[in-house]
């Protein structure tokens, strides 16, 4: 009996040192876990931190002059995953040692803790990140070494702990009061003659991109907050290099023209009726108003001239083919033209913002739609022509007006003047998205 005690003691021994094992790797695997935690949460701060700084920098670049390219004023850098210098000079000489001194600054630095840590940071223009473009991204990579404490005891010596951050400059689509459509064409978008564009709280987008797409010569001036363009520019300031937006008026039906009326004219009161034009419009040497609604332009377009004056509020002119539908002919079109010294103070409907439209099933032609020669007065609304170059020459001088112009190219020439604003946008004006 004395002996069988002394084995049941021993064989209790031998099973609780079983249990302790597993409790002991338990507790190591918190302890460990949790300082790697630790780790990754600091590393996580400081990753971001340096990515932010580094981006911070390249936009404080930017509005002292700089672009966004690389090698921008010798400071704003592109390059490869490169680790962190681990001396940082001061003053700094370019964004990206920012972003490095910031990580040091916040505890992390390459060969750090007896070359424990790694830092690295990469930067570029060209990639898109996030999913979406962006005009320049910074992203900052961390890693540290920790050592195994109580989980040694199961096998390994170190535990590496990776963070990453990235931040970036996103290109965001601003309220465009003038987009030229055309993907490829050479001067997609002129200012010539001595023309005159201002833009106020609006932007101005190039979609081409071809090197010339954007083109002020002659004395040709541009002035808007943001001028965007796909490929290059000659004799204006603007970004080039920019992503191609969409129409943003692509997805809008044409309208409706069952149970429209004939239009029709009352000689007595010069006033035009909405409904269809078959035929067009055409006013010469004369004043008339244009009641609210929709005027559909069915072969003929619109044209005033010889010192026509024409009014209207609330309206809206859509134009198209003989047919009512151009459905990719051009069967009777005739574009818009208002010149010979007339003037136009026209404005669309509150709802649709909608001035001039043109039927986007028409076939590519060579026809201008015409604002010029003389005339002045007030375009408030969309001027919308995908299949077609929308021209203002001769002295045309339209001011202080709600005007956005969306057209496969646009051409300003002689001494026109364009002069609009968007303090707010407008309800009914769509966001534009970028294309791929």
């Amino acid at each position: 009996m004395p002996f069988r005690r002394r084995r049941e003691r021993g064989s209790l021994f031998v099973g609780v040192m079983l249990m302790i094992i597993p409790v002991c790797g338990l507790l190591g695997l918190v302890a460990d876990l949790g300082l790697s935690y630790f780790t990754m949460q600091s590393a996580h701060a400081a990753a971001e931190a340096a990515a932010i700084a580094a981006v911070r920098s390249a936009i404080d670049n930017v509005n002292a002059g700089g672009s966004y390219s690389c090698g921008s004023n010798n400071f704003l850098k592109c390059q490869a995953a490169t680790n962190c210098p681990t001396v940082i000079p001061s003053p700094t000489n370019s964004n990206l040692q920012n972003g490095c001194a910031y990580a040091i600054a916040n505890g992390f630095n390459s060969g750090g803790l007896g070359g424990k840590q790694t830092v690295t940071i990469e930067a570029n223009t060209t990639s898109p990140v996030l999913g979406v473009k962006v005009n320049y991204w910074v992203t900052v990579r961390i890693t540290q070494q920790n050592p195994l404490t109580f989980l040694a005891v199961l096998g390994g010596n170190k535990l590496n702990v990776g963070v990453e951050s990235t931040a970036a400059v996103v290109f965001k689509v601003p309220p465009s009061c003038i987009t030229s459509l055309d993907s490829s064409a050479s001067s997609a978008f002129t200012v010539s003659g001595g023309a005159s564009v201002v833009l106020s709280n609006c932007a101005a987008q190039v979609n081409s991109n071809d090197g010339s797409a954007l083109n002020c010569n002659g004395g040709g001036s541009l002035s808007a907050p943001s001028i965007n363009v796909v490929g290059g520019a000659g004799g204006c300031s603007a970004t080039t290099g920019a992503p191609a937006v969409s129409d943003p008026f692509g997805g809008l039906a044409p309208p409706d023209l069952t149970g429209l009326p004939n239009g029709s004219f009352d000689n007595g009161t010069n006033t035009y009726s909405p409904g269809i034009y078959k035929g067009g419009i055409s006013v010469h040497n004369a004043s008339v108003t244009f009641s609210p609604g929709t005027y559909i332009l069915e072969g003929g377009g619109l044209t005033c001239n010889s010192g026509c004056t024409m009014t209207g509020t609330g309206v809206s002119f859509y134009n198209t083919c003989n047919s009512g539908a151009c459905d990719g002919g051009s069967t009777g079109y005739k574009p818009i033209s208002i010149n010979g010294q007339g003037t136009v103070n026209l404005s669309a409907p509150t709802d649709s913002g909608i001035l001039f439209r043109q039927d986007r099933t028409l076939s590519m032609n060579n026809d201008n739609e015409d604002i010029e020669g003389g005339s002045s007065g007030s375009l408030s609304g969309v001027l919308y022509f995908p299949e077609a170059n929308l021209k203002f020459a001769g002295s045309f001088s339209g001011a202080n007006a709600s005007t956005v112009i969306v057209a496969n190219t646009v051409t300003l020439a002689g001494n026109s003047s364009l002069e609009t604003s968007l303090t707010n946008p407008p309800t009914w004006m769509p966001t534009a998205s970028l294309l791929e």
